[in-house]
């Protein structure tokens, strides 16, 4: 990123043409070359509004059908939370197209009464139906105190504008106080062997915000075919996007970064691979979609990346309250791994993911990046201070195994109710 063109009046155009970029968006550039080591990196290539958003509008999930329909769903207050949804023939037609209700608060199920938020949306090519994945809560009082159930479950559709079929809750927590996050921000993805759900996990002050990875071969995630593959996954993000790449054989995880968009690459058994950056110039707020199929495998526009997300405003929370954009990237000449747009580091730190972090001394990448200690263990001089046996997890500075610990049950912390056992990292009726 540190070259110098040979060509002033090239770098000029540049600088002119991303101006008006950011001003008012552009189309893809009609020449490409290759000629630099910049041309390595995403470029920036068009931005749009999806919605103008007069209220909240975030977490959004992305998919453009096999028609070329490009359908939109997000966290929406009207107030409270619901699930709004659009869509239009093109990028360009989303904005004028309605946002219409799909999904909402109901009494069926007791974790989703209150609110109904986080879509992540996938097609089955089995019996061709939308399995809408989503987040809920549900508002109790314990005495005076005012607490949570929170929860994770899916609705099923023949249209993506629904009306949608509220399945079944795969994912419950117990209730927890008001100032703690729980469990959702689900996201699906059809994988090489089923299907995955990756969620935000947060029990208790004394638990470390993690990702959660489940499998199943149904997309409905029935209680007798869930896996925890992943118990703990460090977490870049509170609302992950989960994507599924089958030409690389890789799985994404898309966020926002502090100026960025960032998109975490993981092999098949979710080992870290890297982090591509893209900077289009628009900070994005909670949550960042990448545009996929029905399946959610990624998909290029006329050769290029798209983004979706909302951005910030003045009205609280500004993190949800502006407009929602989709941006358009040209994907670097090969897969780049975290050499292009990515944070400048003191001499001192080194770049994990969208982080700058000390790896003599950071628990969570001690020696290497993605190399957590245990909990309760020290990460001194680049290296953790102690490890618990293959198939066991640090919870608390216990060694316990996380598919069969019924106070430990596929995450720490998670305690399986009365009359549950744990089986596979999984609370189930005995």
């Amino acid at each position: 990123m540190g070259e110098q063109s040979s060509k002033p009046s090239n770098d000029l155009a540049a600088a002119v043409t991303l101006l008006v970029c950011l001003v008012g968006g552009c189309a893809e550039p009609k020449v490409r070359t290759r000629d630099s080591a910049r041309d390595a990196c995403p470029k920036p290539a068009g931005r749009g509004t999806i919605d103008p958003n007069t209220t909240y509008l975030y977490a959004p999930s992305f998919m453009r059908t096999a028609d070329g329909t490009f359908h939109y769903w997000a966290c929406w207050g009207t107030p409270g939370d619901i699930i709004g949804y659009k869509s239009a023939s093109t990028l360009w037609g989303l904005e004028k197209a309605p946002l219409i209700a799909v999904l909402g608060p109901t009494t069926k199920f007791p974790f989703d009464q209150k609110n109904v938020c986080d879509p992540s949306v996938v097609r089955s090519p089995t019996d061709g139906k939308y399995y809408l994945h989503y987040g809920g809560e549900t508002e109790v009082k314990e005495g005076e105190v005012k607490k949570f159930i929170k929860g994770i479950g899916v609705a099923r559709s023949d249209n993506p504008s629904g009306p949608y079929e509220k399945i079944r809750q795969y994912v419950s927590s117990e209730s927890v106080p008001e100032e703690v996050y729980g469990i959702g921000q689900p996201s699906v993805t059809l994988g090489p062997d089923g299907y995955y759900v990756v969620y935000s996990y947060k029990i208790g002050p004394e638990t470390e915000h993690h990702l959660v990875v489940l499998r199943s071969s149904s997309p409905d995630f029935p209680p007798d075919d869930i896996t925890t593959v992943v118990p703990w996954l460090a977490a870049p993000t509170w609302s992950a996007n989960l994507s599924y790449d089958p030409a690389k054989d890789q799985f994404l995880i898309t966020g926002p970064g502090t100026t960025d968009i960032f998109v975490a690459v993981f092999d098949r058994e979710f080992k870290p691979l890297g982090t591509t950056f893209y900077n289009g110039g628009v900070p994005a707020g909670e949550g960042v979609a990448l545009l996929a199929d029905e399946s959610q495998h990624p998909v290029e526009v006329d050769g290029k990346r798209i983004f979706a997300h909302a951005t910030y405003s003045n009205r609280p929370p500004q993190h949800v309250t502006g407009p929602n954009l989709w941006q358009g990237f040209l994907p670097p000449s090969v897969q780049d791994l975290g050499t292009c747009n990515a944070p400048r580091c003191p001499d001192e730190l080194t770049q994990c993911g969208h982080q700058c972090v000390n790896l003599k001394n950071d628990e969570n990448n001690c020696g290497q990046c993605g190399n957590r200690c245990p909990a309760g263990v020290p990460c001194e001089k680049r290296q953790c201070k102690a490890n618990c046996p293959a198939g066991e997890t640090s919870c608390g500075g216990k060694c316990v195994n996380l598919q069969d610990d019924p106070k430990n049950c596929g995450g720490c912390g998670r305690k399986c109710k009365s009359g549950e056992e744990c089986i596979r990292g999984n609370c189930r009726a005995t």
